[in-house]
């Protein structure tokens, strides 16, 4: 998968961030309403799918962004509640 401008991931096709959330998640008894992701690439878009808060940076290309509830710009403010 992409990851950014110049990388990409080589990794087993069952391998993902996503699914190594969702592995955190059952192990650990989390529901994802209670998971906040956030993504800028495409190695991300699984990510997204696992949380029920999940954000697409600003800069992300629109094929990541339709993988995620929200847009941000600021982890931080999202982070702090200054931006619902």
């Amino acid at each position: 998968v992409v990851s950014g401008k110049l990388y990409l991931d080589f990794m087993a096709s069952e391998v993902s961030k996503g699914h190594a959330m969702k592995q955190i998640q059952e192990y650990m008894g989390i529901e994802t309403s209670e998971c906040m992701a956030f993504g800028d690439n495409y190695n991300d878009c699984e990510m997204l799918k696992q949380a029920e808060f999940s954000y697409a940076m600003a800069s992300a290309a629109d094929d990541i962004k339709k993988n995620a509830l929200y847009v941000t710009d600021s982890v931080e403010k999202i982070l702090r509640g200054e931006l619902l």
